[in-house]
């Protein structure tokens, strides 16, 4: 069995008729969520989810253009997540890992300090 790890990804969101909680993210086709975290969509219609997932999961969402992988806490943050939420981060910030954009985050949103 491959163990799973906590990362972060980007996700574009759909509507699941099965699911009466909201859009869904796209990304959940590469791992699943962490129990009581619920994701935040940008206004960008793109949305952060903390999910537990796989090297080859990892592989293959970096495939799919409507999934960007961020990884840990450790991880360079990608151009496309700091556009996605940029009103709620400081322009004059340089964010070079995860962690600083997510405790930013978690500034106006508590529900960002799970990691």
């Amino acid at each position: 069995m491959i163990k799973q790890v906590p990362a972060w990804f980007l996700s574009q969101f759909y509507d699941d008729p099965l699911h009466i909680a909201g859009p869904m993210p796209v990304c959940m086709a590469y791992g699943s969520a962490v129990p009581g975290f619920h994701w935040l969509l940008a206004g960008s219609g793109w949305g952060l989810v903390l999910m537990y997932t796989s090297p080859p999961q990892i592989d293959a969402s970096k495939q799919d253009e409507r999934v960007v992988y961020c990884g840990t806490s450790y991880s360079k943050p990608p151009a496309k997540l700091l556009e996605a939420y940029a009103s709620m981060l400081d322009p004059e910030e340089t964010y070079t890992t995860m962690g600083q954009v997510l405790a930013k985050l978690a500034e106006t949103e508590p529900l960002f300090m799970h990691d």
